[in-house]
C-alpha cells in the first residue's frame, strides 16, 4: 500500500516534502491554513465526513484525510462543474 512520504523538519514558514523519486514540493502555512478551511466549508454537513471534518487548520491533518481517499471524492463530487471546465 502507498504510503504518504514523511514530512522532513519544517524549514521556516514553508514546508517541504519530498515524495518518491525525489520530487520536491513546498508549501506555506498559510496555504495549508486556507486550504483546509476551504475543505471545511466545502463538505460541512456531509454524512460521509462526520467525525472525520472539521480538520484544525493549524494542523497537516489535511494531507492524511486527503490520502485516505474519501475527502478527495467529496471535493471532486462538489467541484465538478469546476473540474470538468478546466479538463474539457
Amino acid at each position: 500500500q502507498h504510503q504518504p512520504p514523511v514530512m522532513p523538519a519544517r524549514d521556516g514558514p514553508t514546508h517541504k516534502v519530498e515524495a518518491a523519486g525525489g520530487a520536491m514540493h513546498s508549501y506555506s502555512r498559510e496555504e495549508t491554513r486556507a486550504f483546509t478551511d476551504y475543505l471545511n466549508h466545502l463538505v460541512a454537513g456531509d454524512p460521509d465526513m462526520q467525525g472525520k471534518m472539521p480538520v484544525n487548520p493549524e494542523s497537516d491533518d489535511i494531507f492524511r484525510l486527503l490520502s485516505e481517499g474519501v475527502l478527495l471524492c467529496k471535493v471532486f463530487e462538489q467541484e465538478r462543474d469546476v473540474i470538468e471546465s478546466i479538463l474539457f
